[in-house]
């Protein structure tokens, strides 16, 4: 069974980064969070498409959503690296799609 969330955000794009040998293919997602002084303040989710989705024609119907308010379910996976360094990376969930936010 798997575990995950929802992200809410303003969708910004599709981008293909080279990392080694190897093709990360991200979406970035614009969350808005509150602030102690009653504002918002923003940040960028990159999460992570599979080969699977990225060969099916998945990346085609972004652009629909591109500078819209987005739900889309993701899984997080935490990481560890011996030289201290972790983090979480965030995984599109290809089991489900991106909705606009009515």
């Amino acid at each position: 069974m798997k575990s995950g969330f929802y992200i809410v955000g303003t969708f910004l794009g599709y981008f293909k980064s080279i990392f080694g040998d190897r093709e990360r293919h991200l979406l970035g997602v614009q969350i808005k969070t509150p602030n102690k002084y009653g504002t918002f303040e923003t940040s960028t989710i990159d999460v992570r498409l599979s080969e699977d989705l990225v060969t099916s024609g998945f990346k085609s119907s972004l652009d629909q959503f591109k500078g819209k308010d987005v739900i889309l379910a993701v899984n997080p996976r935490q990481w560890a690296m011996d030289n201290g360094s972790s983090g979480i990376t965030y995984y599109f969930d290809g089991n489900s799609s991106i909705e606009f936010v009515k």
